[in-house]
C-alpha cells in the first residue's frame, strides 16, 4: 500500500507542476528496453503518470523548441508530398497524344 501512496504523491506533485495542457517529455532508459532521450508530447494527465512512474521527465526549453521545430519540419515535408501527389501530371508528346486520341476514338 505504501508504494501506491508514494506513486499517487509523485503523480499529484507532477500534475501540480505542469501548467499547460500539453508538454514535451524526455524518456529515460529502462530495464525493459526503453530508450533514453526520446522526445514526445503528452497531455497533462498522461505526462504526470509518466513522470510519476519515473519513465519520463519534463523537457527543458531547448529540448521543447527542438521537438516542435522537428515536428514542424516533418509536417511541412508531409504537406509538400501531399501537394505533389495532388498535382501530378504527365507530359504527352504530339505523337503520344495522337495515339491516345486514336485509342479513345477521338480524332482531330
Amino acid at each position: 500500500m505504501n508504494k501506491l501512496i508514494e506513486y499517487l504523491a509523485r503523480y499529484r506533485d507532477a500534475l501540480d507542476s505542469i501548467t499547460t495542457d500539453y508538454v514535451v517529455l524526455v524518456s529515460k532508459s529502462s530495464s525493459d528496453g526503453g530508450k533514453a532521450g526520446v522526445l514526445s508530447e503528452a497531455a497533462r494527465v498522461t505526462a504526470a503518470h509518466r513522470i510519476a512512474d519515473n519513465s519520463n521527465e519534463l523537457a527543458n526549453e531547448e529540448q521543447t523548441a527542438q521537438y516542435y521545430a522537428e515536428q514542424k519540419a516533418a509536417r511541412e515535408a508531409a504537406e509538400l508530398e501531399a501537394y505533389k501527389e495532388r498535382t501530378k501530371f504527365a507530359y504527352l508528346t504530339p505523337e503520344d497524344r495522337r495515339k491516345l486520341d486514336e485509342l479513345s476514338g477521338r480524332k482531330k
